[in-house]
């Protein structure tokens, strides 16, 4: 009776600690030195930040609200993003950034970014 009950209340546990996951939203780990934008898709491998056009990375990603990879194709509005790239000052990384994390301080992109930001970003 005694490991029914534990069982029982095991699954119950897990049950509840499942729907609160679900309810608390993931914590994605924006780097604090990627800086915000607002970006749009020129084309399929080009993406306009701020009004400056930068291409995409080989093999880089755009993660939506859900932390989930989306195509350029999907995109057809104005998104608030923080960004992060490669050495090559291409983009490596896209969060579309949620109502909640819009309202976190981040850098914003102001200019083109340059070899030396990149450089000095690591110390």
């Amino acid at each position: 009776m005694k490991t029914l009950l534990r069982i029982v209340l095991s699954l119950a546990f897990l049950l509840v600690s499942s729907v609160y996951a679900q309810y608390s939203g993931p914590v994605r780990p924006i780097p604090a030195n990627a800086p915000k934008a607002k970006m749009y898709v020129e084309s399929e491998r080009v993406l306009n930040l701020n009004g400056r056009a930068f291409s995409l990375a080989p093999g880089g990603q755009i993660l939506n609200e859900k932390n989930m990879i989306t195509l350029t194709s999907a995109l057809s509005d104005t998104y608030t993003v923080r960004v992060k790239f490669d050495n090559q000052l291409q983009i490596q990384r896209v969060w579309i950034l949620t109502v909640a994390e819009n309202e976190v301080d981040a850098p914003k992109l102001s200019g083109d970014p340059s070899f030396w930001d990149w450089l000095f970003s690591w110390f």
